[in-house]
C-alpha cells in the first residue's frame, strides 16, 4: 500500500469537515466580539450623549451588518499610495528613451479610452 501524497493530504484537509466547523466556530466568536465592541460603544457614548435607547447583542449585530452593507467594502481594502512595484516601474519608464514613451503613452491612450480594440492594435506596441 502507497502512503497518500503531500498534496493529496493538503487536498482533504481543504475539504474537511473539521476545517469547516473551525472556521464557523471563529466566525462566530468574531461576530461576538464584534457585536459586543459595537454594543457597548453604542450604550458607553449614545445613550448618555444623546439619550437613544441602549442597544442589544442582536441590535448591535444588526447595526454592524447595515453598516457594513452600506458603507463597507466587501473586498480587500484598497491602499494609499504607490504599491510594491512602483520602484520597478519607476525603473523601467527612466530606462526608455523618449520614441518608446511615446508608443507607451500612445498604446495605454488607446486602449483606455475606447480605441482600437486589442486585434486590431499592432504586435509592435509595448
Amino acid at each position: 500500500m502507497t502512503e497518500p501524497s503531500l498534496s493529496g493530504m493538503r487536498r482533504r484537509w481543504h475539504r474537511s469537515p473539521a476545517r469547516v466547523a473551525i472556521f464557523i466556530v471563529l466566525f462566530m466568536l468574531f461576530a461576538a466580539a464584534a457585536g459586543t465592541v459595537v454594543m457597548l460603544l453604542w450604550n458607553e457614548v449614545l445613550v448618555p450623549a444623546a439619550g437613544v435607547r441602549p442597544l442589544g447583542i442582536w441590535q448591535a449585530l444588526g447595526l454592524l451588518l447595515l453598516c457594513r452593507i452600506l458603507f463597507g467594502a466587501w473586498s480587500r481594502p484598497r491602499r494609499f499610495g504607490p504599491g510594491p512595484g512602483a520602484t520597478r516601474q519607476r525603473e523601467a519608464w527612466d530606462s526608455m528613451s523618449s520614441e518608446q514613451r511615446a508608443r507607451f503613452r500612445d498604446h495605454w491612450r488607446a486602449r483606455c479610452s475606447g480605441g482600437p480594440s486589442r486585434k486590431d492594435e499592432v504586435d509592435d506596441a509595448p
